[in-house]
């Protein structure tokens, strides 16, 4: 009787520390570049229970699918867990600057010396849809496109005033 005493207390303890330690997930995308907190990725059943994670243990360097393990704890009890956490990258970049420019009949255009690109890294790749032709005085219109590593874009459409004498700065 004892036993089966002491085994009926022990199945009950661990049915109990189940409930208490449960946790669901509310999110699985991380987007890169976010401050990473676990507590964006799951939330426990139990008001007086935390979620603890590292963030040091989560450093994803590339999009994919990562492991990540954090502690749920409640009081004393405290139970180890690992989910899995999708690495995506869904911010577009942002193509910034006037709105119309003014230029030379015959100069060439380097969109980076009136344009800049929220990604320093992406800034070479901003570029017009088509190519503009500043042979003769005439706004054009035209629109700038850029694309990062990940697939995102951006784009902004310009008035460029080609101009026979002075351009204005």
């Amino acid at each position: 009787a004892i036993i089966l005493g002491i085994l009926l207390a022990l199945v009950i303890t661990l049915i109990m520390r189940a409930s208490l330690l449960k946790v669901h997930q509310i999110s699985q995308d991380y987007n890169m570049g976010d401050t990473f907190d676990i507590k964006n990725f799951f939330e426990a059943s139990s008001v007086d229970t935390y979620i603890e994670c590292d963030s040091n243990d989560f450093v994803p360097d590339k999009l994919g699918k990562y492991k990540v393990k954090f502690t749920v704890r409640r009081g004393k009890l405290s139970s180890r867990k690992t989910a899995k956490i999708n690495v995506v990258d869904e911010v577009n970049p942002y193509i910034s600057g006037p709105d119309e420019i003014e230029v030379k009949v015959g100069q060439d255009i380097n969109w980076s010396d009136y344009y800049t690109v929220t990604d320093p890294d992406i800034q070479s790749k901003l570029t017009s849809v088509k190519d503009l032709d500043t042979g003769k005085a005439r706004a054009v219109n035209a629109t700038l496109t850029v694309a990062d590593w990940a697939g995102n874009t951006a784009s902004k459409n310009i008035t460029v005033v080609v101009t026979d004498g002075d351009v204005a700065n």
